[in-house]
């Protein structure tokens, strides 16, 4: 399996770090949302049932309550708030018409089964939502047993007489009859309410299999009051907000990992431009340094350290040619000297004599060593960049064919099979590419089985010539081949001394062809029996066919 790039797992990191916590402050977000949600309906409950517990009722006063919100919510709303009452022995004294069947009364408990609170403690506090029915007082809340207005504690104008044993209400307008007004309630009987000991409240949420109902649970000695408000406006509220907040989710998360993208692209330009750099830089080219930006602070002191390195590897690189070039200079007037004094001690020695064996094999070894010499020299004018190539178009196909023949002739034993292309050119330094085809063939002989072959096929188009040469023989085993044209490398079995050769010959036949702008390759054909080298060359017209076409 492919990895990822590091861009996409610093994209995908942002997406994910991002996601987590996105989703913990979201979740921490609705909860919070939901719970003051609730809360807000505990509090509009209370306060909406504070004027109603705590005093002493009449058994139609719920009856009256019921209507006034039938009144208030319409009546095609009886499920929005609905209303329950028991007595004192757990008794219903009214049930509201949207109470619903499905929804499970055993959670209302009768007075006597309210819990009690703690002796001597203090009836709860008047919620400041019971204002909202009433005037705003004045000089602050009023004490828990002030006069009441129709179920709420409330403050009396001094100047509106209240008459407590008749139905009437003096005003400053004249008498008007207890309750009916507008905000007012359904009234109350007559004479002042007695304010009695109120039980803690309770609140829970129900379901009744359709919607979920929110209840609260208020009660006093003398009545049990349960208010029910559904819950399925706010749930789809906390709904919609959740749609909401899942489709910024979801947008946050594609704007972060856009922009982590973005990041790391933005953070990896450094890296982009030092391996640009790196792939320009080759034998024949050491030149090359980083150019990094001095704000990129880290990346700057690691193309500072690269610079660094590649100074000191192209000093030695070139003390190393230099010193390969001069030595091989150096050392051809000596060999050519010495090969002249012992070619005449060999003519003026007795034949057969045996200082003339003695002569014969000196010449051979100065022979062997002014050929590596000059290949040496070859390779470290290639190296420089300043290998001299006198070029002039070559007949490949002639050539290659020539090259066959003397196969032949150094290797009777061996049968040399051609299938050349004719009329192939190219353009190319005549001696240098009889340097590389003799290197080639010479390997295909050397390296041959006895009774072996050896297949020469030249081919190729308006572009490009393709010469592949394959030998029989025991091939290069595969952990060989990256090593084939390495200098000086020679594989296990070219160790013995009966192979002539030092391991130059493919290095050199190889720089050739590319100061050609050819390749020379290992072909990927070569087997455990047999060794394929591949040569490709840019290919030139025919010069005579060119001439003839000038002349036409």
């Amino acid at each position: 399996m492919k990895p990822l790039s590091f861009r996409v797992r610093i994209a995908l990191l942002s997406v994910v770090i991002s996601g987590l916590v996105l989703a913990a402050f979201g979740v921490w977000a609705l909860l919070l949302a939901e719970r003051t949600e609730l809360k807000r309906i505990d509090d509009d409950l209370r306060g909406f049932a504070a004027g109603h517990v705590g005093f002493r009722r009449p058994p139609h006063y719920w009856q009256r309550v019921g209507e006034s919100l039938q009144f208030v919510f319409g009546s095609g709303h009886d499920d929005a708030l609905i209303l329950l009452v028991k007595g004192p022995n757990g008794e219903e004294l009214y049930r509201s018409r949207g109470w619903p069947e499905t929804l499970p009364i055993s959670r209302i408990p009768s007075p006597d089964e309210l819990p009690r609170g703690p002796e001597g403690e203090p009836p709860p506090p008047i919620d400041p939502m019971r204002w909202r029915l009433g005037p705003p007082p004045v000089g602050g809340p009023p004490e828990p047993d002030a006069p009441l207005i129709d179920g709420n504690v409330g403050r009396i104008d001094e100047k509106m007489p209240v008459d407590a044993g008749n139905e009437d209400v003096m005003t400053p307008r004249g008498p008007r009859r207890r309750g009916g007004g507008r905000g007012m309630g359904p009234g109350r009987p007559p004479g002042p309410p007695a304010g009695i000991q109120r039980r803690p409240e309770q609140f829970f949420t129900e379901s009744d299999g359709r919607m979920q109902w929110r209840i609260a649970v208020f009660g006093d000695p003398d009545a049990t009051l349960a208010l029910g408000l559904n819950l399925g406006p706010h749930l789809g509220h906390i709904h919609r907000t959740r749609i909401a907040f899942l489709v910024a989710y979801i947008a946050a998360l594609l704007v972060v990992g856009a922009g982590g993208w973005l990041i790391s692209d933005r953070a990896l330009r450094p890296v982009k431009i030092l391996a640009r750099t790196a792939e320009q830089i080759t034998a024949q080219d050491l030149s090359q340094r980083m150019d990094v930006r001095k704000e990129d602070a880290e990346f700057f002191r690691l193309a500072s350290v690269l610079n660094a390195m590649l100074d000191r590897l192209e000093k030695s690189y070139q003390q190393a040619v230099r010193f390969s070039a001069d030595a091989s200079h150096e050392l051809k007037t000596p060999l050519t000297i010495l090969q002249g004094e012992l070619e005449q001690a060999l003519q003026g020695s007795p034949p057969g004599s045996p200082q003339q064996q003695l002569f014969s094999q000196l010449l051979g070894e100065v022979q062997r060593l002014k050929a590596i010499t000059r290949k040496l020299l070859l390779l470290s004018l290639a190296d420089a960049g300043r290998l001299t190539l006198h070029l002039e178009p070559v007949s490949l196909s002639d050539a290659v064919d020539s090259l066959c023949d003397d196969c032949q002739i150094l290797a009777p034993g061996l049968t040399v099979e051609r299938d050349i292309m004719p009329d192939l050119w190219v353009n190319a330094d005549a001696d240098l590419l009889t340097q590389v085809l003799q290197n080639i063939s010479s390997n295909a002989i050397k390296y041959n089985k006895e009774g072996g072959w050896i297949r020469v096929r030249l081919d190729g188009d308006a572009s490009t010539v393709r010469l592949d040469i394959a030998n029989a023989g025991k091939g290069i085993v595969p952990e060989d081949r990256d090593k084939v044209f390495d200098r000086f490398y020679r594989g296990e079995k070219s160790r013995d001394r009966s192979v002539d050769g030092v391991g130059l010959g493919l290095s050199l036949a190889r720089e050739i062809v590319r100061a050609h702008k050819g390749t020379l390759v290992l072909s990927p054909d070569t087997t455990d029996e047999c060794t394929v080298f591949t040569m490709t060359l840019p290919a030139v017209q025919n010069p005579r066919r060119v001439s003839t076409q000038g002349t036409t």
